[in-house]
C-alpha cells in the first residue's frame, strides 16, 4: 500500500497489491467461508453491519452462517446450488 500523492492538487491514492487487501477495505460487506458455512475472513464493513466491533469478533461469534447470518436459509441453499 502506498501513501498519499506528493502533488497536493491530486487526490490521495492508495494502491493495493493483494486482491485480499482490496476486499478487506471495500465499504461493502465481504466474507469468505468454507463450503459448510464457517467464516474464514470478513472485512470491517461486514462486522459493522452485524453490530460487531471487529472482523475477529464476528468470526469468533458465528459458528455457521447458514443459521446465524442468513435471514432466510433458502438464500444460502440457492447460492450453493448456483455455485455447484
Amino acid at each position: 500500500m502506498s501513501g498519499p500523492s506528493k502533488n497536493k492538487d491530486e487526490p490521495a491514492q492508495t494502491v493495493f497489491s493483494d486482491p485480499h487487501d482490496i476486499l478487506m477495505n471495500v465499504p461493502i460487506g465481504t466474507i469468505t467461508t468454507t463450503p459448510d458455512g464457517r467464516l474464514l475472513s470478513t472485512n470491517p464493513a461486514t462486522a459493522r453491519m452485524y453490530g460487531y466491533e471487529s472482523p475477529n469478533e464476528l468470526i469468533e461469534s458465528v459458528s455457521g452462517i447458514t443459521t446465524q447470518l442468513y435471514a432466510d436459509s433458502s438464500d444460502r441453499e440457492e447460492l450453493m446450488r448456483l455455485l455447484n
